[in-house]
């Protein structure tokens, strides 16, 4: 059945629905961080979207599909974001700020499971997907397409950081989340870069190269900080060059993970 879901702000397609307030509602966490993302939401919609929005939400409702993302979320204990598509378009999934967060605050880990460079270089060679590797050492890997809801010490972390969407200038996205990698306990953190209030998408810069805000038209090319070592796998390299850049910059091919030689 097609109805209009408030957590995606979209007409979608589900089996079963659920309603936010009112009798048989949702679990009341799942009904209140499906309200903070559709308050957050609200000010992005227009024409079809923004007219069926309701006025009255205790009468909205949300698909099977987002219930079971937010309460993923909250059986992970993730108290700060949750995951949902995202506000990009052909992104996927993206995540969510559920509170106001402060400059340099804690958000979430990269979860993941914990690979060596041995294995890294195993999952090149047989090409296997490496847009969600986040280098932490120069031997160590975080795969943060498996085993992201579980916790086991030295084999995996649990997080959801790996679902943050990457900057791009064509995007017209802010940039507001940070990576903080700590190599000895071999672990990456997300940390908000500036005052994010709740409801908002988190968007984090993945490559080698950025470009600074404030000198952005007087000076196109900035250099920063290296995020990845500048030894790159020949073939990975011949995958960048083959990338199309929209924008013109690095900054447009994601850099999560590059095998050294």
């Amino acid at each position: 059945m097609l109805k209009f879901c408030v957590a995606e702000c979209c007409f979608v397609k589900s089996r079963r629905w659920y309603r936010v307030g009112g009798s048989g509602a949702l679990e009341p966490e799942v009904a209140r961080r499906a309200l903070v993302v559709a308050h957050g939401r609200r000010a992005l919609l227009s024409g079809k979207a923004k007219a069926a929005f309701p006025e009255d939400l205790q009468q909205a409702v949300i698909c099977e599909k987002c219930r079971e993302r937010i309460g993923e979320s909250v059986a992970m204990g993730e108290e700060k974001v949750v995951s949902l598509r995202s506000n990009i378009k052909g992104a996927g999934y993206g995540l969510f700020a559920m509170v106001d967060l402060e400059p340099g605050e804690w958000i979430t880990n990269y979860g993941g499971e914990l690979m060596s460079k041995m294995r890294v270089a195993e999952a090149v060679a047989r090409r296997i997907q490496t847009s969600h590797f986040m280098m932490v050492t120069r031997s160590h890997t975080i795969n943060g397409l498996r085993n992201y809801r579980e916790t086991v010490p030295g084999v995996c972390w649990k997080g959801l950081a790996q679902f943050i969407n990457r900057w791009c200038l064509s995007r017209q996205q802010e940039c507001n989340v940070l990576w903080k990698k700590n190599a000895a306990a071999l672990r990456c953190e997300a940390r908000a870069s500036k005052a994010i209030p709740a409801g908002t998408e988190l968007i984090a810069h993945y490559g080698v190269y950025q470009v600074a805000p404030a000198h952005s038209e007087k000076r196109p090319h900035v250099k920063l900080k290296r995020q990845v070592p500048t030894s790159l796998d020949p073939r990975y390299r011949q995958h960048l060059m083959a990338t199309p850049r929209t924008c013109r910059r690095v900054s447009c091919v994601s850099l999560r993970c590059v095998p050294p030689r």
